[in-house]
């Protein structure tokens, strides 16, 4: 699963999500041959139809992957990712395996249901998905009030180790 060369034949665009310099850096690796350089006033970049240029657009409904990490982010065995057929629009989280180079399915993920063989190292099932992305941890923000009120804490202090 070469995201670059994906980006590049059009079936996944990149998110402006990050510096100027990311963008244009990213644009040069999927489209080598457009001389256009991105202002970045655009949410989203894909490939134009029927050439080797990109278009930038507000709006899109095409799948897509952050500029970030399409520049940086290898996934590691374990690694909880997001992961979707071609035909479908609904990214389901997957367990990553391996990445094999060169090869035509390339990545591989832990089957639906094989979680706790996985985990302990127990023979398990694998799959192939189209895409992957990086799923994005949440963050929750809470008040030591509100920390107290939820774990039935009276008199929380909070220390640096």
């Amino acid at each position: 699963m070469n995201n670059i060369k994906e980006v590049a034949e059009g079936r996944l665009a990149i998110k402006n999500d990050g510096t100027l310099e990311e963008l244009r850096e990213a644009l040069v690796k999927c489209f080598p041959e457009d001389p256009m350089v991105s202002r970045g006033q655009h949410s989203f970049y894909r490939k134009n139809n029927g050439n080797s240029s990109w278009g930038a657009y507000h709006q899109l409904d095409t799948p897509h992957i952050s500029v970030k990490d399409l520049l940086e982010w290898t996934p590691v065995r374990g690694e909880m990712v997001l992961v979707r057929f071609n035909n479908e629009s609904e990214w389901r989280p997957r367990i990553f395996v391996v990445n094999i180079e060169g090869a035509i399915n390339s990545c591989f993920f832990v089957d639906k249901g094989h979680e706790d063989q996985f985990n302990k190292g127990e023979p398990f099932r694998v799959i192939h998905w189209d895409y992957m992305k990086r799923k994005e941890e949440s963050v929750t923000e809470m008040t030591i009030e509100q920390l107290e009120d939820k774990y039935s804490i009276t008199n929380l202090k909070i220390v640096k180790r």
